[in-house]
């Protein structure tokens, strides 16, 4: 495996980096199978001196985090179940969702979040992770087996599109966000979870 450094911000391309925190070398969150070593990136934080976005120096290949096997299932905290019908319930809320429309969850991981939309609504999600995926597949979920956004594009526009944990995960925001644009309804509503070094700090 080899991570890429990074030689310009990822959110506005100023190539003025400036470097934050340096922890060397870790273990891939990849999990291993018993026996096997971990893959190594640096862990290492630089500030973008434009538009002051905080990010990581290196991106390791995202098929080796989110490929073959990806071991956290949401279903199995209850209070994830829960905290996740909140967000479903208030992006119903923004939306007149009505039956037949269509609702998009990239990251969509076993179905769980998916789960809590009506029967009369298309689900559909986002979900690389082959394991993960057949768990939402077989919950009855329509689901891409690719990273957000598709090359082909999507058929049918979406009402609601829900990115919980993993917009902050993506290497390349501007193509991301440009993908929701082209797959969001013109009255629709984008969720995005992200979190902020102010808060985490605090």
């Amino acid at each position: 495996m080899e991570a890429r450094e990074i030689q310009s911000c990822r959110a506005c391309y100023n190539r003025t980096l400036t470097p934050v925190l340096d922890l060397g070398d870790l273990a891939v969150s990849c999990f291993p199978l018993p026996g096997e070593t971990p893959e190594r990136a640096p862990l290492a934080l630089v500030r973008c001196d434009r538009c002051s976005l905080v990010q990581l120096t290196h991106t390791v290949p995202r098929e080796l985090l989110y490929g073959e096997h990806y071991w956290y299932h949401s279903a199995t905290n209850e209070s994830m179940k829960a905290a996740l019908a909140d967000v479903v319930q208030d992006a119903m809320k923004q939306v007149s969702l009505k039956p037949g429309d269509t609702v998009l969850d990239i990251g969509a991981n076993d179905g769980t979040l998916l789960d809590c939309y009506p029967q009369d609504v298309t689900r559909i999600g986002f979900e690389p992770a082959v394991n993960v995926a057949r768990l939402a597949q077989e919950r009855g979920h329509t689901i891409v087996q690719d990273f957000f956004p598709p090359s082909a594009g999507l058929p049918t526009k979406s009402k609601i599109i829900t990115s919980v944990a993993m917009f902050y995960d993506v290497d390349r925001p501007g193509e991301f966000v440009d993908g929701i644009k082209k797959a969001l309804a013109p009255d629709g509503v984008w969720v995005v979870q992200m979190p902020d070094l102010w808060q985490m700090v605090n």
